[in-house]
């Protein structure tokens, strides 16, 4: 429920960092919307996705070792299903090539 959510991210523990994400939130938009810069949206992005896992590591069951579990798990998940597609694209791309 949104109630107790916001609580939990008003923590005096999680405060900065949730100033820290709502900021970098805005300077993403910022920068996609207005600046138009490829670069400062990645920046501000990655920014925001910093401080979106400092809160997973503090709010997830297990801390931040069950944040680098989960991590290790999708990662694992995404290469196993991404390899095939990668050896497709470098054939087709060596075809193209030659």
């Amino acid at each position: 429920a949104p109630p107790p959510q916001v609580r939990t991210l008003v923590a005096p523990h999680r405060l900065p960092w949730a100033a820290a994400y709502g900021s970098s939130m805005a300077a993403t938009l910022w920068a996609a919307c207005v600046r138009r810069s490829y670069l400062y949206t990645v920046a501000c992005a990655s920014a925001q996705l910093a401080c979106l896992l400092y809160y997973l590591g503090t709010y997830v069951p297990g801390g931040g070792r069950g944040v680098q579990l989960l991590l290790r798990g999708m990662w694992t998940t995404v290469s196993v299903v991404l390899r095939p597609v990668c050896v497709v694209v470098g054939r087709c791309c060596a075809r193209a090539v030659s």
